[in-house]
């Protein structure tokens, strides 16, 4: 035998069609917002020849991204993880203590010499999607490509407290980890703000409080209101308000008439004014503080087209179009 790590030790048995484990895991529809999405799966059926199998012809499921070969590191790997479904991950002592903490949960000792052939091998208490997480923050690439589902996500980020990676750094604004939950929060938003704020996460929470400006807040689930804590949950009740306020505040702005001319009396401007108030009434009555500008622009530009004096509609055309604009500029974030 060459060696526990030997590159002809892993063989893919067949396609990542065979695999029939535990490990792929299946994004279930929560609602009607999100359409079904497929993980992709974090081990292959592989033959492998492994000092503890007690057989040579043991098929084992081995991590497509943390296994002999992958070239991750100029070293060779000298640690195994065995998920709870039993996936194989071989990674790198060296790279599990730089970025830990604790010594990755306290289960590696600073100073010993795994190698490739006397690897140490860990089991650990997460499914293979999980570590697979884990993993990728260890190693500073991306996991988009396996499609993590968001369960696996609310379980990864106790996980890598666990193994002494901090948060602050690994979910900090641009790293991959960001950009990955926050991929969920279109189609969760109020469970992705519940999960990155229960961890104090600021920039991931700035970013995705502002998908849940549609959302009416009094029909938040009391588990989640929880979750987010007293804090997240009031900031985000104050930026609901705020922004509710700014829009009665630029829909009650009064229109300025033109000046007098013979074909509009100051009668026909006094309607224009009354009816554009009235059609502002409307905007904000229908409206959420997630209102876009085609929900502003559909009532105000019927109004607008049933005008017949060419000055009323230029200033009502101009004055719709600045409150439009200053409404978009407005704070969309806590």
């Amino acid at each position: 035998m060459s060696g526990y790590f030997s590159s002809q030790q892993f063989v893919p048995a067949h396609t990542s069609k065979a695999f029939s484990g535990t490990s792929s895991g299946m994004d279930e529809v929560t609602d009607g917002s999100e359409s079904l999405l497929q993980s992709t799966p974090v081990g292959t059926s592989s033959r492998s020849v492994l000092p503890f199998s007690g057989n040579s012809g043991t098929t084992t499921q081995l991590s497509n991204a943390f296994n002999p070969v992958a070239g991750l590191d100029v070293l060779p790997p000298n640690v195994i993880l065995i998920s709870s479904d039993n996936v194989f991950f071989a990674v790198h002592q060296h790279r599990l203590i730089s970025v830990s903490f604790n010594n990755f949960g306290g289960l590696l000792v600073p100073g010993s010499k795994p190698t490739r052939d006397n690897p140490v091998t860990l089991t650990v208490p997460e499914d293979s999607s999980v570590v697979n997480v884990v993993l990728h923050c260890v190693y500073d690439i991306s996991c988009d490509s396996y499609h993590p589902t968001f369960t696996c996500l609310t379980a990864s980020l106790p996980a890598l407290k666990r193994y002494g990676l901090a948060l602050s750094q690994y979910l900090a604004r641009g790293t991959h980890l960001f950009n990955t939950v926050l991929n969920y929060a279109p189609l969760r938003p109020i469970e992705t703000y519940t999960l990155v704020a229960s961890h104090q996460l600021e920039d991931l929470a700035a970013a995705a409080s502002s998908y849940t400006l549609h959302i009416k807040l009094y029909q938040i689930p009391h588990n989640l209101t929880d979750n987010m804590g007293t804090t997240y949950l009031q900031r985000l009740h104050q930026l609901h308000a705020l922004r509710t306020a700014k829009l009665k505040e630029l829909l009650d702005t009064k229109l300025f008439p033109h000046v007098a001319r013979p074909y509009c009396s100051v009668e026909q401007r006094q309607v224009v004014s009354r009816a554009y108030h009235l059609a502002g009434a409307q905007v904000f009555y229908d409206a959420t503080p997630a209102i876009s500008r085609p929900g502003i622009e559909k009532v105000m530009y019927d109004l607008i087209d049933a005008v017949t004096c060419p000055d009323c509609r230029e200033s009502l055309i101009t004055h719709v179009e600045e409150l439009i604009t200053t409404w978009m500029l407005f704070k969309r974030t806590i």
